[in-house]
């Protein structure tokens, strides 16, 4: 069960309201290393130039429960089967330039196989890759390394939520 949910704010493009709402689940994917999978995002779109990192995740379909959907997607993006180890964090953030409140549950998990990723064609036009990084790492390349208005965005949503499962982690150490 879902303890804690953090709220944030577009501040970087004019409110216009939303009128859509999209459910996603993510994954903080841990392998035998204690590495987590970032996404490396690349591309210019309606938000303009993006380079950044975000974790895997997805989408929930219509008939689909949260964690079915991240299964699904950690399959999709990383190639990835896991084991859910606990419900993380929920976020919910807006994006005023297409309109659309976002909410975001995130699941620290346990990278039980790795295999070819089967992204979608849309997918591929800006996911440009993955790297594996310690917790440590992922947290400094999210406070040191996001450039530009949508990567802020991104930023605040998961830094959080990266700083919270190294807690957990640690603990549990």
């Amino acid at each position: 069960m879902f303890k804690t949910t953090l709220c944030f704010e577009d501040n970087l493009y004019p409110n216009h309201g939303f009128d859509h709402v999209r459910e996603v689940a993510r994954g903080i994917v841990l392998n035998e290393k204690n590495e987590i999978p970032l996404l490396k995002i690349y591309c210019d779109d309606i938000f303009g130039h993006r380079d950044h990192y975000e974790t895997p995740g997805g989408g929930i379909e219509k008939n689909e429960t949260k964690e079915e959907a991240l299964k699904r997607e950690l399959k999709e993006e990383i190639g990835a089967e896991v084991e859910i180890i606990a419900p993380l964090l929920v976020t919910e953030d807006y994006y005023n330039l297409i309109k659309r409140k976002t909410i975001s549950y995130y699941y620290l998990c346990r990278l039980k196989s790795l295999h070819q990723n089967n992204l979608l064609p849309e997918e591929k036009t800006f996911i440009k890759g993955m790297v594996w990084v310690s917790l440590d790492k992922a947290i400094d390349l999210y406070q040191n390394a996001m450039i530009g208005k949508v990567a802020k965005l991104i930023q605040q949503r998961e830094l959080p939520v990266l700083l919270m499962a190294k807690e957990m982690i640690d603990k549990a150490k």
